[in-house]
């Protein structure tokens, strides 16, 4: 990308601005940045209406609090893969299923962090994959406790199925994110894959919002409809974990 392009210069400007001791008036921002001052002045009108950059009542300049929460964002992923890992490792060795992190990216899951199943029959995944939310129970952890903007423009769909098992009909995916919410874990009953089933909870951070989910993904020929319940206790206890970890709360089994 070019230094030059207007995405370049509104970067040199928060760079100056990052490097500066306080605010900033005009003059001394388009000069330390080598920028003309009315393309400064344009630049800075548009990075404070989306609020990466603050305006006081001088008409200095400073970094905005939209920077400070973009940061948070990328430092809380950052940190929860870091954290999760090993209780994903535990998650593993308990269950002997294999186990995801996965987190919110463009109203899909991203598998984020992934420990193998030792089990010669598992699920076959890889990192930075994405799925549906609506198929996944990731996903379904993502949506139900995730925000009302985000259950409204998956709902409006399409809601697209891979097996005969996945839930496409918007009332009955309401249905089950309002049991996800109510128990605290979601389960993937041969939605996404034939003859594989999948278990999560959601990793909820200090500001009560869910940043991740946890899960294990086995066979139905392991993960029988009797043993869900009991799986289930064990991811919660794991989620639970790296929420705490992150600064978070707690998710109950019902």
């Amino acid at each position: 990308m070019s230094d030059q392009t207007s995405l370049g210069k509104g970067l040199r400007l928060l760079d100056v601005l990052s490097a500066a001791d306080g605010a900033l008036g005009l003059t001394e921002l388009s000069r330390r940045a080598a920028i003309p001052k009315s393309s400064a002045h344009r630049l800075l009108t548009s990075l404070v209406a989306s609020g990466l950059v603050i305006q006081d009542a001088t008409g200095h300049y400073g970094l905005g609090l939209r920077l400070f929460e973009l940061g948070s964002r990328v430092a809380a992923r950052l940190d929860v893969r870091a954290i999760a890992r090993p209780l994903l490792e535990e998650l593993r060795d308990v269950t002997g299923e294999t186990a995801h992190l996965g987190v919110l990216l463009d109203d899909e899951v991203v598998y984020l962090e992934k420990v193998e199943s030792a089990r010669m029959v598992r699920m076959s995944s890889r990192l930075g994959g994405r799925n549906p939310l609506h198929r996944t129970a990731l996903g379904k952890c993502l949506l139900a406790f995730g925000s009302a903007g985000l259950r409204e423009r998956v709902l409006a769909g399409p809601l697209t199925a891979r097996t005969p098992g996945a839930v496409v009909e918007p009332k009955r995916l309401v249905e089950q994110l309002a049991r996800v919410r109510a128990q605290g874990w979601a389960l993937d009953d041969e939605e996404s894959d034939e003859g594989l089933r999948c278990i999560a909870a959601p990793v909820i951070d200090a500001r009560a919002q869910v940043v991740a989910a946890v899960s294990i993904s086995g066979p139905t020929t392991r993960v029988t409809k009797a043993q869900v319940q009991p799986l289930a206790a064990h991811v919660v206890r794991c989620a639970t974990e790296i929420s705490r970890g992150v600064g978070g709360g707690t998710a109950t089994v019902a």
